[in-house]
């Protein structure tokens, strides 16, 4: 009877190291729905942009993910109207590269992009590099932002530097 008092909480603590072992350490390798939220900065000549993004998708369970998000841009580059407040609708596709707690990774988000001080529309495209870490991405990347008003279009490129809270 003693040994069954030792060797059952032995035999359960392997089989929980083992279950847990199996288990993917990198979110994107387990299937299914995944959600992120992204706090974002891009570096311009002028003035910078700030961005609060989400995305919503499916990972594969291979380390790819698509999916498509808005957010809200407060771009504060003054051509005459001031502070302007953009909103993206976009989609977005991620490969991380290990499946493991830290990993690089790739990404794209690219779509259309809402002037609503100016009533302007355009496009943004965002090419990012990073590393996923435990829930988070850090990234950096290139953002172009590009929209058509009444008589003109304006535009601005600069470095996106990103962090991401993944669900």
């Amino acid at each position: 009877m003693k040994i069954l008092k030792y060797l059952l909480p032995c035999v359960l603590t392997v089989a929980f190291s083992l279950a847990a072992s199996a288990q993917t350490k990198n979110h994107l390798y387990s299937k299914g729905y995944k959600a992120d939220v992204q706090l974002g900065y891009v570096f311009e000549g002028k003035a910078p942009t700030y961005s609060a993004t989400t995305s919503h998708g499916y990972s594969f369970g291979n380390g790819l993910y698509l999916g498509a998000g808005t957010g809200l841009y407060l771009n504060t580059v003054d051509y005459g109207q001031g502070t302007r407040f953009m909103i993206p609708l976009f989609g977005e596709v991620k490969y991380s590269f290990l499946n493991r707690k830290v990993s690089p990774f790739v990404d794209l988000k690219a779509g259309m992009l809402g002037d609503c001080t100016s009533k302007g529309f355009g496009y943004m495209v965002t090419p990012t590099i990073g590393v996923d870490f435990w829930k988070m991405s850090l990234g950096v990347g290139v953002q172009k932002m590009m929209c058509n008003y009444e008589n003109i279009a304006l535009g601005n490129t600069g470095v996106f530097i990103g962090l991401s809270f993944n669900f």
